[in-house]
């Protein structure tokens, strides 16, 4: 199974005003984000359908769309573990798909980043918008190789 594991755009910042979970991504997050879903696509490997999977939070949520029509994938699904950071919940799900299968799962710091250190074993950091991608282990998809990554920089 691969995996992708993106962190979401450039959002709004925190305030005392807006719960963290309905801040939205800035005009500059939106900009980078459609620039990074085509460097992604580039990137990802061909004839595999991608299951979308996206935290419940806004900034993720707009950040998916993005990707989804980027890739023309037809549908997201929200997954929860995605917004509080339940590596096991997420595992759990991934488990019941198909071994040939391509997840991309937009979600948040630290989690994506202590994700990413128990399937590799080393340290990996996600900036606004960065991505890493995995080759799961099959017989354990707890582990995984580290294939690339990406900045989340368009460049």
């Amino acid at each position: 199974m691969d995996l992708l594991l993106i962190r979401h755009g450039i959002a709004e910042d925190r305030s005392r005003l807006l719960r963290d979970g309905d801040r939205r991504l800035t005009d500059e997050g939106r900009l980078r984000m459609q620039a990074v879903a085509l460097a992604l696509r580039e990137k990802l490997p061909e004839g595999l359908p991608v299951l979308l999977l996206t935290s419940p939070l806004v900034r993720a949520v707009e950040t998916a769309e993005i990707l989804e029509r980027s890739w023309g994938i037809p549908e997201i699904l929200t997954e929860e573990s995605l917004g509080d950071g339940d590596l096991r919940r997420f595992l759990a799900g991934l488990r019941q798909l198909p071994a040939d299968s391509m997840v991309a799962a937009v979600g948040h710091e630290p989690w994506l980043g202590r994700w990413a250190e128990t399937l590799c074993g080393h340290p990996v950091h996600f900036s606004k918008g960065g991505s890493a991608f995995f080759r799961l282990n099959p017989a354990d998809i707890s582990r995984g190789e580290l294939l690339w990554t990406h900045t989340g920089n368009p460049r």
